[in-house]
């Protein structure tokens, strides 16, 4: 994957429109109606997220590339020793 592929997938994460449902965890709190209580109420649409810098998510994606990676690359390597095994390849 290309950095500039790595850079597109960042910047939709950091975009991406919470789901209805968003529950943070681990001592996080999200309130989804302001001003609860009030004539004023209003839904909070959190988008993206600022749990995470751009660094930060950036490191998050390649650190979830890097493992698919290296999945692909054993899969590759054990196709490839599978064949040579049953004398596919030359």
């Amino acid at each position: 994957m290309t950095d500039a592929q790595i850079k597109q997938i960042v910047e939709r994460f950091l975009n991406w429109k919470l789901p209805s449902d968003f529950a943070p965890d681990g001592g996080v709190s999200f309130e989804p109606i302001g001003s609860k209580g009030t004539p004023h109420e209003f839904r909070r649409e959190p988008v993206g997220t600022n749990l995470l810098n751009y660094q930060q998510a950036e490191a998050m994606v390649r650190h979830m590339l890097a493992d698919s990676r290296a999945d692909r690359e054993t899969t590759t390597r054990s196709s490839i020793a599978a064949a040579m095994i049953s004398g596919e390849t030359q």
